[in-house]
């Protein structure tokens, strides 16, 4: 429902002044009354080995057990990327006694940068590339990056603007064929979302997406989707549904786990299709896991769905962030900056006298 509000029925004419935020901003609307505490960020003494190593991911384990000792818990979350992982899963399975309190994650910013990989992979000699090109979304340098995911944030951006740009499309031509009852339930919806546009926030929106109307027109937006429109057509919409899937973004941004656990199974065939091996492997494991969690870790699943699963950073709404992009925008930035580790020796005795700063100063 939301989706169609987001992009179509609040949409602007075309050449008309923007008057409803985008997607981004408009979610922050929806939920400024629902700001969360800001979470507490503490930084643990670092392991100076490689973190792919069975060993190291041994010892984290075994750190992890003697911190739910420490603080009398029944189970404790480690979420961590699709390498780290596959050699968890590998220890727990060898280990099921010894590491059956501890509940593995795979890190949602890692889901989400592979997801945009395969959006790219699929529809880069589509024409995507040009459309960025030529629309100015992206220049020749920051194109593959883009296409890649690897540019996270200019990923993101450049799909919700072609996805509403083709949404916006859709909805003239739905406009066109549309049919006495449906042209009727448009003019019935003028006021409330009149109201919206004035005032978006909860409240309004309630008002719009209750309506009858609006649900006449909604069923009748999405059977419109579904109509045949040749392979080319088919091939586009399909673009719209795997854009659609990023709101496995807005799962995390409001600590949604039913729509994060929806997103990731909807993702799991395309990472099949286009050869993500390890995702498609662990993915499938991960998404079956935390379907368990209310037989095998009830207070973890608890917790999952009170929204824990997400981290608070600002006072913001719709700006919690996934564990792994967390630790990416705190430990990971400030060991690579001044003051760091990197660049600070090539001396083995160095570099281990740098992480004890480092932690000592971090903790």
């Amino acid at each position: 429902m939301l989706q169609s509000i987001d992009s179509k029925l609040l949409g602007r004419p075309l050449g008309s002044p923007q008057t409803v935020p985008a997607w981004s901003g408009f979610n922050a609307l929806l939920h400024k009354d629902t700001v969360p505490s800001q979470s507490t960020i503490g930084y643990l003494p670092v392991i100076n080995a490689s973190p792919t190593k069975l060993s190291t991911v041994h010892a984290v384990l075994k750190q992890c057990i003697a911190k739910a000792d420490r603080l009398k818990q029944d189970s404790v979350v480690l979420t961590v990327d699709q390498a780290i992982y596959a050699k968890a899963k590998e220890i727990v399975w060898k280990n099921p006694a010894e590491f059956q309190r501890i509940v593995l994650r795979m890190g949602a910013f890692h889901i989400c940068a592979t997801f945009l990989a395969v959006i790219g992979k699929r529809f880069e000699d589509g024409g995507l590339k040009d459309l960025l090109l030529e629309s100015g979304l992206a220049g020749s340098g920051s194109l593959n990056g883009i296409i890649s995911g690897k540019h996270y944030n200019r990923s993101i951006r450049a799909h919700k603007i072609v996805y509403e740009a083709f949404q916006r499309l859709q909805w003239r031509a739905f406009e066109t064929s549309a049919s006495g009852e449906v042209r009727s339930a448009i003019r019935n919806l003028k006021t409330v979302v009149e109201l919206v546009r004035a005032d978006v926030s909860a409240s309004t929106v309630c008002l719009l997406i209750e309506a009858e109307d609006f649900h006449v027109l909604h069923e009748a937006y999405q059977r419109f989707n579904v109509s045949d429109r040749g392979p080319l057509g088919t091939f586009w919409r399909s673009y719209c549904q795997m854009v659609g899937l990023l709101q496995f973004v807005r799962s995390t941004r409001i600590a949604n786990w039913s729509l994060h656990l929806e997103c990731i199974k909807d993702m799991i065939p395309w990472m099949y299709s286009y050869d993500r091996v390890n995702y498609s492997r662990y993915l499938s494991v991960y998404w079956r896991d935390m379907l368990a969690l209310p037989e095998t870790h009830p207070d973890a699943h608890e917790l999952m769905k009170s929204g824990e699963f997400a981290v608070q950073r600002s006072d913001s709404s719709f700006a919690q962030v996934s564990v792994d992009m967390a630790i990416e925008q705190s430990i990971n930035r400030d060991t690579k900056t001044k003051g760091g580790i990197i660049g600070c020796s090539l001396k083995p005795g160095a570099v281990d006298d740098g992480w004890s700063r480092l932690t000592i100063a971090l903790l």
